[in-house]
């Protein structure tokens, strides 16, 4: 059995449960808790692609770039 997501919201839930559904036989198709935290926030998601090298446009804040 295979669980796919097909919305962000409950992402993080399912990701953190992940084994349990392991137990009874489902696959979760999700990234960590940690993949997905960076994702949902831009800041952080900024942050790993300059990082990485990624070219990847300026990202702001209300208090400047990052």
């Amino acid at each position: 059995m295979l669980l796919l997501p097909t919305t962000d919201f409950d992402l993080k839930v399912l990701a953190m449960n992940k084994s349990k559904f392991a137990e009874i036989g489902c696959t979760v198709l999700v990234s960590t808790p940690q993949v997905i935290d960076t994702c949902q926030d831009k800041r952080q998601t900024y942050k790993f692609l300059i990082g990485h090298g990624f070219d990847t446009p300026v990202t702001m804040s209300t208090g400047g770039s990052f």
